[in-house]
Order: C-alpha cells, then sequence, then structure tokens
C-alpha cells in the first residue's frame, strides 16, 4: 500500500453506509424462524427487533428486589427445614449448578490472592496490572 495514499473520509463514509444497507436488507429477508444450514440454526436480528413499537413493560427494580428476596427467603426458610448434612448436599448442588462459579486449582482458594492484591495496589499506585 502505498503510504503516501490517504483514505478519504467520503470513502469510509460510503463503506460504511452500504454495510449498513446490506445488513438492513438481510433484516428484512430473513425468515424469522432462521435457517438450518448443516445441523445447525442460524438466526439473525429482525427488523421488529430494532424497531420496536410494542409498549414493553418498564424495568421496575423495586419489584425485581422485592421478588429476588422473597425468593431468596423462601430458599433460607427450605434450607432451615433440611438437616445440616441434607443442606450441605443442596448447597453443594446449588454451587455447582452455577455457571458464573469461580473453580479453583486443586481448590486453593487463595490462588488469586496475589492478583487481587495487585488490583488493590494499582489505585494507589497507578501501576499497570496485565490480565491474560
Amino acid at each position: 500500500m502505498n503510504p503516501e495514499r490517504k483514505i478519504r473520509p467520503g470513502k469510509i463514509a460510503l463503506v460504511v453506509s452500504i454495510t449498513v444497507l446490506l445488513l438492513l436488507g438481510i433484516m428484512l429477508i430473513f425468515p424469522k424462524g432462521g435457517i438450518r444450514i448443516a445441523g445447525k440454526d442460524f438466526y439473525f436480528l429482525r427488523f421488529e427487533d430494532v424497531i420496536n413499537t410494542k409498549n414493553e413493560a418498564k424495568f421496575k427494580p423495586d419489584e425485581w428486589v422485592a421478588t429476588t428476596l422473597d425468593s431468596i427467603q423462601r430458599e433460607f426458610d427450605r434450607l432451615d427445614s433440611l438437616s445440616t448434612a441434607e443442606a450441605a448436599m443442596v448447597a453443594i448442588e446449588s454451587a455447582n449448578a452455577d455457571t458464573n462459579r469461580m473453580f479453583f486449582p486443586t481448590e486453593n482458594r487463595d490462588a488469586l490472592d496475589s492478583f487481587f492484591e495487585a488490583l488493590f495496589r494499582c489505585g494507589e499506585t497507578k501501576e499497570q496490572v496485565r490480565v491474560v
């Protein structure tokens, strides 16, 4: 590529516009149920999903918190009714079912202590912390 050749803003705008129009066209013609290729289902964002004309219910944090607290309280009540061994088994099953659970090598719960200490120090010393 010639280092003297510059990309003009007009060309960038043209490429972006063409890309948006192509995606908009795909949105309009892609079937709602998706398509199946080689045993895999493929879906594309629908125009109706982007331009929502329906009146959706607004998120109400107070109701969500109340509902969540109620479900947590019911779970605590259920666990209180169990024996200690049964409650421990339920807790272990629940922890293993959690997709966000962090697994430590050889159950060493101190494995990430140095990482968190470095994060804590970088707030004070402004040093970089690299995360791989």
